[in-house]
């Protein structure tokens, strides 16, 4: 088909001219030549500006180098931690004393290696999975025992929709009570010497630990934190802990001790391989919501006082 690019000029003038109609093109001027230029698809952003961070990732700023890390650390006690007497004495008038008493119960409150001044039993996590993190899937059964009217551990990291086995040692009976915020409590007794487990399940992670109790013995607190992910640690007796998996960048982790919430973002920048590093916890920390051990007293019908 021929056109005539002369008729089609001289039709495109009578309906439309520049001067009268703004945005019309003059169609008796010569085309021009359009550059078009082509940018390979990346996710990296322009040369000198930093790429925005993913919200609620738990990474504010990624870092160049990329890949993950492992953050291995100690928390330590910032100058001379307070010696902390036992809840109570052996022989002491409570409930099931022949069981209960036997021994004097240690005040867990604050519990401190003399070497090290490594705080045991703290709570470090990421709120939320950051992208690009590795977390495997919690393998087997968590276990939560009785022994001689104590909890065993004192606390205890699981993951949501992991089965956790109350046990007991005892030849008495307890019971298990939790204080969720955002699962059901649970409340059962646990029978003397009971071996096989009953099964206690938190079907949601928890922004902070649950606390939980014995009714019959009250004297009796742990510290359960079921978190959807496994970018989370518990100090040991020395205050040592390591979270592998986090994808290189800055973040932000929460810290917390007997309930108390102690950072709630503390950052930390990891970089790929070995991120070794120690947190000092001045006593202010601890003692801004109380000194440690003086929400409980025994009195000398066995019951526990705040």
């Amino acid at each position: 088909m021929r056109v005539n690019f002369s008729s089609l000029h001289a039709a495109a003038w009578l309906t439309c001219t520049a001067a009268v109609l703004p945005g019309c093109m003059d169609y008796r001027a010569p085309l021009k030549a359009v550059t078009v230029t082509f940018k390979p698809a990346s996710d990296e952003a322009p040369s000198g500006e930093a790429a925005p961070a993913e919200p609620g990732t738990g990474t504010s700023e990624p870092a160049e180098s990329g890949g993950v890390g492992t953050l291995t650390g100690q928390i330590v006690y910032g100058g001379d931690p307070p010696a902390l007497p036992p809840l109570f004495g052996a022989g002491a008038d409570v409930r099931d004393a022949a069981v209960c008493a036997a021994e004097p119960i240690a005040n867990e409150s604050l519990v401190v290696d003399p070497a090290t001044k490594g705080i045991a039993h703290v709570f470090i996590y990421l709120e939320k999975a950051p992208k690009g993190g590795v977390s495997p899937p919690a393998e087997g059964d968590a276990i939560f025992d009785q022994r001689g009217c104590v909890f065993r551990p004192h606390a205890l990291l699981v993951r949501a929709k992991q089965k956790v086995l109350i046990l007991s040692d005892d030849p008495i009976a307890h019971n298990t009570h939790t204080f969720p915020n955002r699962n059901k409590p649970f409340n059962q007794g646990i029978p003397p010497n009971e071996r096989n487990g009953v099964a206690l399940t938190y079907a949601a992670a928890e922004r902070m630990p649950v606390e939980v109790k014995c009714d019959y013995h009250p004297w009796m607190r742990a510290w359960h934190l079921p978190l959807d992910h496994g970018f989370a640690a518990l100090t040991d007796a020395q205050g040592k802990f390591s979270i592998a998996g986090l994808p290189a960048g800055t973040h932000k982790f929460k810290i917390v001790h007997e309930g108390r919430e102690i950072e709630r973002a503390y950052t930390v920048t990891i970089k790929a391989g070995d991120n070794p590093l120690t947190i000092t916890l001045g006593a202010e920390k601890f003692t801004a919501q109380g000194a440690p051990g003086k929400r409980l007293r025994i009195t000398a019908d066995g019951l526990v006082m705040r």
